[in-house]
């Protein structure tokens, strides 16, 4: 089963975000529950996110703590996580997401400039 418009099943931290989220699941509802996922492909990397209440801090029974918010980033080319992150909020976890997206497209737009006047 595919989801007709997958926005309307996004949390609203991530569907006010500007990167391309989409549920995991087809059963995802815009109030998050363990076990959701969220990924967004840009390109050659992906932002994988995923929510557990179950973290190892709550092997001892259960707990009163808010979940963990787990932030990947995956270089699809290579099959290779680049980087990670454990975040307090699913507002947090969208912040870091389009923050390091901004500063990869940065990176790549100084990379371009700098490499322009060698290519003639």
């Amino acid at each position: 089963m595919t989801l007709e418009d997958p926005k309307t099943h996004l949390p609203p931290a991530l569907r006010d975000s500007k990167l391309p989220w989409q549920p995991l699941f087809d059963d995802q509802a815009p109030c998050p529950r363990c076990g959701d996922s969220w990924t967004a492909h840009l390109g050659l990397l992906r932002f994988d996110l995923h929510v557990d209440w179950d973290s190892w801090r709550r092997q001892d029974g259960p707990s009163n703590e808010p979940p963990a918010w787990q932030l990947r980033l995956v270089n699809t080319h290579l099959d290779r996580e680049t980087s990670s992150w454990e975040l307090p909020s699913l507002e947090t976890a969208a912040h870091v997401a389009r923050s390091v997206h901004q500063l990869l497209l940065q990176e790549l737009v100084t990379e371009a400039r700098h490499a322009l006047p060698h290519a003639a």
